[in-house]
């Protein structure tokens, strides 16, 4: 889940907030692509790690996807750019605006540089082979210098082919160390903004999962369905509480899921009986008379 995400259907971003979920958003786009061919297109079945952040010598280092294959990691940045952009040693320059971006290649090889030292620090005895992708279909770099490190959308059926090519052994060294690894893992940064938002100021009601909008019931028609006031889209009541729920839940963990909670929460579109029959299907009810409330079955 992402915070901005949920509250965006609740309550108006501010200007650093829009930017930021805007970059995650695009951020997203290219590497659930990436992901998805790795799943779907090779044939062979290496361990992949997905938004890898860890820290080393006091610093933290983000990597997008971490794939190992027999013999080497492939450490692998993504970038979703869209535009014609001109390459240098240092940033590359979107040719409409000049706006400047940091040269992927640099952060590839400071994003190298530290994975190396973690190696080191783990006892992991294994090569790195280091690229960037660039996924948008309207992105051009021009002055781009032919280097292996980068592989450019036209260029993936190639690319997987090559990857294809690989030794792939998986043994139980490999897992060992994809473990170790996984174990490192930081879940947020130490660095990421504070989003500052109030349980008061949120908009209560059940938000649409495609596009937002208010959901509602509607007086004629199965009583079992929710629909979107903006899109219409149709969605299962049950299906739609519980989506809602998890959202609560994510944003304030400290708050003890009780049913008047949760009722508010929704917009109050559901009687108690069948919010509590809807609760108890995923949830465990802590009796405690007025101060009962649920949490989350194993």
């Amino acid at each position: 889940m992402n915070k901005l995400e949920i509250l965006k259907k609740r309550m108006a971003l501010n200007t650093s907030e829009s930017k930021l979920l805007f970059l995650k958003r695009t951020g997203d786009e290219g590497e659930t692509y990436v992901s998805k061919v790795l799943s779907e297109r090779l044939e062979v079945q290496p361990l992949v790690l997905e938004d890898f952040l860890f820290e080393i010598d006091g610093s933290e280092c983000q990597i997008d996807f971490l794939v190992m294959f027999e013999y080497e990691c492939l450490l692998i940045e993504v970038k979703h750019y869209e535009g014609d952009f001109i390459s240098g040693d240092e940033y590359i320059t979107k040719v409409d605006s000049k706006k400047k971006y940091p040269n992927p290649l640099a952060q590839l090889a400071r994003a190298t540089d530290r994975l190396e030292k973690l190696f080191m620090r783990e006892n992991i005895r294994m090569k790195i082979v280091a690229l960037v992708i660039y996924t948008h279909p309207c992105f051009y770099l021009y002055h781009a210098r032919v280097d292996s490190r980068i592989v450019f959308l036209s260029q993936m059926r190639k690319f997987v082919g090559e990857l294809n090519q690989k030794p792939c052994r998986i043994g139980e060294r490999h897992k060992k160390i994809f473990e170790r690894l996984n174990s490192l893992r930081l879940e947020t940064s130490a660095y990421e903004k504070k989003i500052v938002y109030e349980y008061e100021d949120l908009k209560k009601c059940i938000t649409c999962a495609k596009c937002d909008g208010e959901m509602e019931r509607r007086s004629t028609g199965d009583r079992k369905f929710i629909y979107c006031n903006m899109c219409g889209v149709r969605e299962k009541l049950y299906d739609a509480i519980l989506r809602n729920v998890a959202e609560l839940e994510y944003l304030f963990p400290d708050k003890e899921l009780t049913l008047t909670l949760v009722l508010e929460w929704v917009g109050g579109c559901i009687t108690r009986k069948f919010l509590t029959k809807i609760l108890l299907s995923r949830y465990e009810l802590i009796k405690k008379g007025r101060s009962s409330y649920y949490i989350k079955t194993s």
